[in-house]
């Protein structure tokens, strides 16, 4: 594994982001980050590494699954579209499901430029300020996952994080 600084400018720069507005509320965030690995490599680390995160429920399309993600509280999804290797769409409740619509949240490969696209969309319609705290969360998630599959050491990253959240706090306007 090697150990080197993260570079958080020049990953800020490579990496594409949308915020979805509708009127002033933020309705969605997505992420857009191209690995130089094959789509079916980048789908197998993806799925095999939200796998590993199941507490409760087996993943498979219309289930409904826990993950712990390490944080105080658990995650509760329920499998939306699940279509190897291009596609995977969930529901995303953050703590005791509730009376609320869920988040949605969706991942889409394409294969490009010899390398595979990730597309990351998180919607809500929630209406609370979620969107600065999702769009850094989904964003380091990713930030890691790439360091994960290319072997890199995960250490550099998480002191990134506060630059990370001024980031997006200043990208949704919060």
């Amino acid at each position: 594994m090697t150990t080197k600084k993260f570079d958080l400018q020049a990953w800020l720069a490579s990496t594409d982001r949308e915020v979805h507005r509708d009127d002033k509320r933020v309705r969605a965030v997505a992420i857009r980050r191209h690995f130089d690995a094959p789509i079916d490599r980048v789908w197998s680390a993806w799925v095999e590494g939200w796998t590993t995160k199941i507490a409760e429920g087996e993943p498979k399309p219309g289930a409904t699954v826990v993950l712990d993600l390490g944080q105080p509280k658990r995650t509760t999804c329920t499998i939306l579209a699940c279509e190897p290797p291009t596609r995977l769409a969930a529901t995303w409740t953050y703590g005791e499901p509730g009376g609320a619509r869920p988040d949605e949240v969706e991942v889409r490969l394409a294969t490009e430029r010899g390398g595979t696209l990730l597309t990351l969309e998180h919607r809500s319609e929630n209406g609370s300020p979620w969107a600065a705290g999702v769009g850094a969360g989904w964003e380091a998630g990713i930030m890691m996952f790439e360091a994960m599959l290319r072997g890199d050491d995960l250490a550099p990253i998480f002191e990134t994080h506060a630059q990370l959240d001024a980031f997006w706090t200043e990208l949704v306007g919060g």
